[in-house]
């Protein structure tokens, strides 16, 4: 009889693990035989995967403590499944594989806790491996509201120790993939995807404290880029002008890919050399679209404020808009070292020529346009532009009210014709009163 109960027990745990919608995780507190019900959580993520179906769960709760390292999380069917941190918890991973579909990821916390997470090493810019990557089996991934970092606080940190200890944070090959509202510090690249992650969206992400490249685009097409706030570049090169050139949003076409990169949508980002964070600052790069082509892509309503001359640079370009967005040098930087920042459109390195492209409504301080048969309307271009806005000192970049400033204005002064119809803010345009620049002025 006993062993009857016994045997019955087993058979109802088991049958929970399998079939419950909701399971609970605890690596403090939790048992690898335990049921998986908040009273009677399982262990870890790394220890419960194989007792758990994905293809059966709605939600996995996490909740504080140590999941694993070196994970990899595969499920295979089109059932849509949660991994979240529970009410107030603190889960941690070191380091994430994806392998599968249909899987959102939010609320947790990925550094390397003292692991060596080098098995996924992609870069060799003082990059010393992955914390989250989706391979290219992988699609429908979301990972939201999540923390990536090499450290919580890299205050003491002297550049031996970035070098050492800095990481990135997510890789993705995967297609249709988000990514979305996360923060990245102390950290190598940021944000990455392949040539095989088509489709994915990078949004509202803050990106602060790096050492290599934002969000990097490597021959994807149709990816946007919208709301992210990129800035405190942070240089490890012993000489930053031959070394790994730091970008806010960097692309770039492989050698082999003939046809470049279409659809792209880099919309209402805001880049920012640096704030109050100038330890081991980077020359940083605004908008970095290099070894082209580059077909039908947008850039609209971004803030870029930086240091060097590539605010938004395109090599390649065919019929690509470049429209309401701001560039300007960082605050009492003058005389610029290899500023101030402009918008340019030139030609690749190989000789591909830019053609078929419109440039209107932006406020900078220098454009070149290398773009045969190409439109270039309404954009006011000026080594102080940034006089027309409200507070350039305090980041203010909405226009300064009833102003002028050598015959020239942006409020009511931009193309009806070409214009972004939302604001870097998100506010509608009057199409007959579109302002230059990434904001628009709101009348109180």
């Amino acid at each position: 009889m006993k062993n009857k109960k016994s045997l019955l027990l087993i058979y109802l745990v088991f049958n929970y693990i399998i079939n419950s919608q909701n399971i609970y995780l605890d690596p403090i507190n939790g048992k690898v035989n335990f049921s998986g019900s908040l009273k009677s959580p399982l262990s870890s993520l790394e220890l419960s995967l194989k007792k758990i179906n994905l293809n059966k769960v709605d939600t996995i709760f996490l909740l504080s403590g140590f999941h694993g390292n070196n994970i990899l999380l595969k499920k295979n069917n089109s059932k849509n499944i949660v991994i979240t941190a529970f009410k107030d918890s603190k889960p941690i991973i070191s380091n994430l594989e994806i392998e599968g579909s249909n899987i959102e990821i939010s609320k947790v916390y990925f550094y390397p806790n003292g692991y060596d997470i080098s098995k996924y090493l992609l870069h060799k810019n003082f990059d010393n491996g992955t914390l989250l990557l989706i391979n290219k089996n992988s699609n429908n991934i979301v990972i939201k509201d999540s923390y990536f970092y090499s450290t919580e606080n890299s205050d003491d940190w002297e550049l031996a120790d970035w070098r050492k200890n800095v990481v990135s944070g997510i890789n993705d090959f995967g297609i249709n993939n988000k990514v979305i509202n996360n923060k990245f510090y102390n950290i190598a690249f940021a944000i990455e995807f392949a040539n095989t992650a088509k489709y994915s969206q990078v949004i509202n992400n803050h990106i602060e404290n790096f050492s290599g490249d934002g969000i990097r685009i490597s021959s994807a097409d149709s990816i946007l880029v919208k709301g992210n706030k990129i800035i405190n570049s942070v240089e490890l090169d012993e000489d930053p002008i031959v070394g790994n050139h730091e970008d806010g949003i960097q692309a770039w076409v492989l050698p082999d890919d003939e046809d470049g990169i279409h659809g792209l949508v880099v919309d209402g980002n805001y880049i920012q050399n640096y704030s109050s964070f100038k330890k081991f600052k980077g020359i940083l790069q605004g908008i970095g679209f290099f070894d082209g082509p580059y077909h039908n892509c947008k850039f609209t309503n971004n803030i870029i404020v930086v240091e060097h001359a590539h605010g938004i640079a395109l090599y390649g370009a065919v019929n690509c808009e470049v429209l309401n967005n701001t560039v300007f040098p960082f605050p009492n930087t003058f005389p610029y070292k290899l500023g101030p920042p402009w918008i340019m459109i030139t030609s690749t390195k190989k000789g591909f020529k830019s053609f078929d492209n419109i440039v209107a409504n932006n406020l900078t301080t220098d454009l070149i346009m290398e773009s045969e048969n190409s439109i270039v309307k309404n954009n006011v271009v000026n080594c102080v532009a940034f006089k027309l806005i409200k507070d350039y000192e305090k980041f203010d970049f909405s226009p300064k009210p009833n102003f002028k400033y050598q015959e020239k204005k942006i409020i009511d002064a931009g193309s009806n014709e070409y214009f972004s119809e939302f604001d870097f803010n998100g506010i509608k345009r009057e199409k007959d009163k579109v302002d230059i620049g990434a904001i628009e002025l709101i009348e109180k």
